[in-house]
């Protein structure tokens, strides 16, 4: 893959997020409202983007944190949604380059 400043050349518009209070609280622009917005994730959502980050799978995870494979699903998607992308690895990519874990 790259480094995370490779990854923000692929996620925004060439510039650098801002950050927030703490690490996990981003700030990146809100393109529908020209604004820009937080993002906070949970530890668990940033637990398990940084478990498929290594390669791990759903069933993986949650054997490892004891939840169920539906579960960290439901941590993702939150996750993905509140990145504002479609894919765990669009995720990834998003949440390294606005160093959220």
């Amino acid at each position: 893959m790259g480094s995370p400043k490779d990854a923000r050349q692929v996620t925004g518009n060439g510039t650098e997020p801002e950050f927030g209070i703490a690490p996990h609280k981003a700030i990146a622009p809100d393109k529908d409202a020209g604004r820009e917005r937080r993002i906070e994730l949970s530890d668990r959502q940033k637990e398990c983007l940084s478990r498929i980050a290594s390669g791990q799978t759903s069933s993986e995870i949650a054997k490892a944190i004891g939840l169920s494979p539906r579960t960290v699903d439901h941590y993702v998607a939150d996750a993905c949604r509140k990145l504002g992308v479609r894919r765990r690895v669009q995720a990834i990519v998003k949440a390294t380059a606005l160093d959220l874990f």
